[in-house]
């Protein structure tokens, strides 16, 4: 009778030990299960904070830089624009489809190292972000070819220079003594306050009407037409910029553009005798 009690006690203990096991098996599964699940969720939660991230940075970068294709986009419609408003038409330049005014080939140009900003010879380059990589950083090249002839046609370069926008132009239409492709600073104000608000985010004013601007294709659209006098205009023979040495081997340049020349730093205007102004 005495192991009859026993063996039902042990019975009960052993069933016991078995339903204990097995709770406690569940148990850690449900909290494996359940620690893995927050493992996931925070795994998928910092994937996603890392994307947003990723991309918050990038949207910052594309608008934080000093050129990018929104301003591009800009200067073109600005181009169109302000072409018209000067009579003349612009097509756009990129290292895919370089200028051809005279012979010249900009941006590839740009590697000969033989280009010249305001008589001094700089490293220029193809910058499409507007990035400190040279001297002078071109964000944008547009020329106006004249139809082809070589002359009356210029070329305009759109560059960062020192952080700041600065609008070079060219109508260099022969070789100089120092084998050298000069390029100086626009004097249209429209197209240089026009190119400093789109890389600045501003507003951009429409150009003025033409009737305040030069608009014969054989002037510049680089310099403010005189309205209220008569012009002479020098012949075509004479216009573009020409060279010559002086005694102390220095360059000087003459330029005829319209009625307009420049030498030594100066542009004056060439009237009519009987309608110069006084």
């Amino acid at each position: 009778m005495k192991n009859a009690h026993n063996k039902i006690t042990l019975t009960l203990l052993l069933g016991l030990c078995t339903l204990l096991l097995g709770a406690c098996g569940q148990n850690t599964t449900n909290t494996t299960s359940s620690n893995t699940k927050t493992t996931d969720n925070s795994s998928n939660a910092k994937k996603h904070s890392t994307a947003k991230s990723f991309y918050s940075k990038n949207s910052s970068n594309q608008s934080s830089s000093v050129w990018n294709d929104t301003k591009d986009d800009k200067l073109a419609s600005f181009m169109v624009t302000w072409g018209q408003t000067m009579k003349q038409s612009y097509t756009q330049c990129t290292p895919d489809r370089n200028t051809t005014y005279t012979g010249l080939h900009y941006p590839n140009d740009f590697s000969d190292n033989k280009t010249a900003f305001s008589n001094h010879k700089l490293s220029a380059g193809w910058s499409p972000d507007g990035s400190n990589k040279y001297k002078v950083n071109v964000v944008a090249i547009y020329e106006d070819t004249n139809g082809g002839s070589t002359i009356g046609g210029r070329i305009y370069l759109f560059t960062i220079q020192d952080h700041t926008p600065i609008v070079y132009y060219t109508e260099q239409n022969q070789g100089t003594p120092d084998g050298l492709v000069h390029f100086e600073p626009t004097q249209n104000t429209d197209l240089s306050n026009g190119f400093k608000n789109i890389v600045n985010s501003k507003k951009t004013a429409t150009p003025k009407s033409a009737t305040t601007k030069s608009s014969n294709k054989s002037g510049s659209s680089d310099t403010t037409a005189d309205t209220n006098n008569q012009k002479f205009v020098f012949p075509s023979r004479m216009q573009g910029t020409w060279y010559t040495y002086t005694d102390g081997d220095k360059i000087q340049t003459v330029s005829f553009d319209g009625n307009l020349w420049k030498s030594m730093g100066k542009t004056d205007k060439a009237f009519e005798a009987s309608k110069h102004p006084s």
